[in-house]
């Protein structure tokens, strides 16, 4: 996927990161995403992940990726219009700066001073995610499609 205004938005990003907490690009992580109210090209074609158009969840309302692949799989993949038993869902980049650990709460706005980003469990304790409240802190790399099973 690319997309050079949203990269030109998350490499600064990334870059302000870097400088500010001295952490290699940003502390960039590599996690999963699912769209399943959104149409990919959507995200892929003007906004990225714009968290500004979702109910808050676990963590408020922000932009949630998931460690585990599974996760964004169960309840969170794309299906509409792809072929039966075709889902999608992202790997995106990440740019998390210093997380901050977080028990759920859906009144988180944004993170704790000092953070730049939460992470905690959600569902079961083996599900980590991540969550941004930056509209620039993360960028669509990749869209998999994939045969659920």
């Amino acid at each position: 996927m690319q997309n050079d205004e949203l990269w030109e938005k998350y490499f600064t990003e990334r870059r302000n990161l870097e400088k500010r907490t001295g952490l290699p690009l940003g502390n960039e992580l590599w996690l999963m995403h699912g769209t399943s109210g959104t149409d990919s090209d959507i995200i892929c074609k003007s906004t990225g992940f714009d968290f500004r158009y979702s109910r808050p969840g676990y963590f408020g309302r922000g932009s949630y990726f998931a460690v585990d692949t599974a996760y964004s799989d169960r309840g969170y993949a794309f299906t509409t219009g792809l072929p039966t038993g075709q889902a999608q869902i992202f790997v995106a980049r990440v740019a998390v700066g210093k997380p901050e650990f977080c028990a759920r709460d859906s009144n988180i706005v944004v993170p704790g001073a000092g953070f730049d980003s939460v992470y905690g469990n959600v569902l079961e304790p083996s599900f980590m995610a991540y969550m941004v409240y930056d509209l620039g802190k993360s960028y669509p790399a990749y869209i998999v499609t994939y045969q659920q099973s």
